[in-house]
């Protein structure tokens, strides 16, 4: 086991072996971190049933044979009384819209269980029907969201148009590490008005699949979300209803290699305390970081993949505290400045190497939000919809109703040595019915050794791609 003279000494070896990183890395570029709210891919719901493990773990009485991770009791936490700041992909104002529905959502599905959620997937399944809502139905889904139709629009095609450029201007494939695809089933008896899929074609990039939706449709939906999420997640979809006429879909993965790579000297075993108060022997990865966050109930860091475009934020609750009161004291302003106004320490971490699985159902917490008529009989989806029968089985009936009958994601999530892959899939079916500061350096240490936050973050916009908590980590 190391002591901590042994750990200080290989974190100072590292920091030698990080100046190339740290100086591309600016001060001012980690201070910039803020959190965008997980609108749609990092909504936070707690999915029941998820799993989670890590390597090569072997249960364990024993106590820590370590000094107890120093945290300092909850407090309050001043933040300048500017905004948090941004990048010019998105504004300040779609920023913090985004951060706060994504908190609000994170809320809403947390259920004190290890929890994986991509806001960004949802934010961008919404964004696909939005363009289709009018009347009270598009108010809620724009109250809920905190911004206008136009300006969600604006926000994701800014971020879809910022990951293009960076595509283009990379020097390989490999330096992409966040996807976005998004595509749309249409049964083709559906008299749906072809502007409406010109403009998710032209605003999202969404392919358009047409036909009449069945089983087979359900093996080809799951085969495109396997295919663009690179095999993490299989597919989402288990069966359409008879009545499914429309079926909107978001696929998001990330992978990304550390800034700078664990090696074997940073790799420890030893206890995790689970929320139950069980230990678990499990594999640590330590090293030294550069930017601290503080809550007024938790501390934190922030470490940053390669490229620094995203970065992995891990949030440990105050002694006495727990992810439940982390997130409920949470809002999207203080997430974002927290993280925004991060401050400039050496941190010592310790990171376990942890893998989560979740499938969320996304009804209820939408509804939670205040999105509540897309999903009843009286959903005001009509503008997507010529004055036309609805054409099926040889039959031509009026359509009576169209409304939002699922929603649902599944997201994984495998965090090593020599990085992160994440992703997650969104898929939205609807139906038809007839009939900082100067601060001086400190230092500190976190080490996530019992029930944690975390979050993967893209840094140009603060826009929270993935957040998740990790609870539980079983054998």
């Amino acid at each position: 086991m190391k002591t901590r003279q042994t750990l200080r000494a290989n974190m100072g070896q590292l920091r030698d072996k990080s100046v190339s990183i740290k100086t591309a890395i600016s001060r001012q570029a980690a201070s910039r971190i803020a959190l965008l709210t997980m609108l749609g891919c990092v909504f936070v719901f707690c999915a029941l049933g998820c799993t989670s493990s890590s390597l090569h773990e072997e249960p364990s009485t024993d106590a820590p044979d370590k000094p107890t991770t120093p945290c300092a009791p909850s407090k309050p936490v001043e933040y300048p009384a500017e905004p948090a700041p941004t990048s010019d992909v998105i504004t300040t104002d779609q920023a913090d819209a985004f951060a706060d529905f994504s908190v609000r959502l994170f809320d809403a599905t947390y259920d004190d269980n290890n929890t994986l959620v991509s806001p960004l997937s949802v934010a961008y399944a919404l964004g696909l029907i939005e363009p289709a809502a009018q009347g009270q139905t598009l108010s809620q889904i724009e109250d809920a969201t905190g911004m206008t139709s136009e300006e969600m629009n604006d926000a994701l095609r800014a971020l879809l148009a910022s990951l293009e450029q960076q595509a283009l201007t990379a020097a390989d494939d490999d330096s992409r590490d966040l996807y976005i695809a998004n595509a749309l089933w249409v049964d083709d008896g559906l008299p749906v008005k072809q502007d409406y899929l010109a403009t998710t074609a032209s605003q999202f990039n969404a392919e358009i699949f047409t036909g009449t939706l069945g089983k087979r449709t359900v093996a080809e939906i799951n085969s495109w979300i396997n295919s663009h999420t690179n095999g993490m997640v299989p597919g989402v979809l288990d069966e359409l209803t008879p009545l499914t006429s429309l079926v909107l879909v978001n696929a998001t993965s990330f992978d990304a290699q550390w800034g700078l790579a664990y090696e074997d000297d940073d790799l420890v075993e030893d206890i995790f305390t689970n929320a139950n108060g069980q230990t678990q022997k499990v594999t640590f990865m330590e090293s030294e970081e550069d930017c601290y966050v503080e809550l007024s109930n938790a501390s934190g860091f922030i470490k940053y993949y390669k490229g620094a475009s995203f970065a992995f934020v891990g949030l440990l609750p105050a002694e006495g505290s727990t992810p439940r009161d982390v997130v409920e004291s949470l809002s999207g302003e203080t997430l974002r400045k927290a993280i925004g106004y991060s401050r400039s320490a050496d941190v010592l971490v310790r990171l376990p190497r942890f893998s989560d699985e979740c499938r969320t159902e996304l009804v209820e917490p939408l509804k939670e939000l205040g999105i509540t008529d897309a999903f009843e009989l009286n959903a005001d989806f009509w503008s997507v919809l010529e004055d036309a029968p609805y054409e099926r089985d040889g039959v031509a009936l009026p359509v009576e109703s169209f409304y939002l009958s699922s929603a649902t994601q599944n997201a994984v999530i495998e965090v090593d040595e020599a990085g992160t892959r994440a992703a997650a899939a969104t898929v939205i079916t609807a139906d038809a019915a007839t009939a900082a500061p100067d601060i001086p350096r400190e230092k500190y240490e976190v080490y996530l050794d019992r029930p944690f936050v975390y979050m993967i973050v893209h840094v140009p916009t603060n826009l929270p791609v993935f957040i998740g908590t990790v609870d539980n980590i079983d054998v």
